[in-house]
């Protein structure tokens, strides 16, 4: 377990849950997104891929940061 997880990442308690439920309401809307996009492949078709793009981008950018 870590311990040390909210020290490391430069965040104290609430940052960390707000960030959390943040990723959580991300993850929830593009369970959707897929689910329709299975169903209805014309629809979404970049929807997700572009989201972890954009994710990706933010979390690079997150690297760069001093805490």
């Amino acid at each position: 377990m870590k311990i040390k997880h909210l020290e490391e990442s430069g965040m104290n308690y609430f940052e960390h849950q707000h960030r959390a439920f943040k990723f959580a309401v991300w993850s929830f809307q593009m369970y959707f997104v897929c689910i329709i996009h299975a169903l209805f492949p014309w629809l979404f078709t970049d929807t997700f891929s572009n989201s972890v793009l954009k994710l990706a981008k933010n979390f690079e950018g997150e690297e760069n940061e001093e805490y």
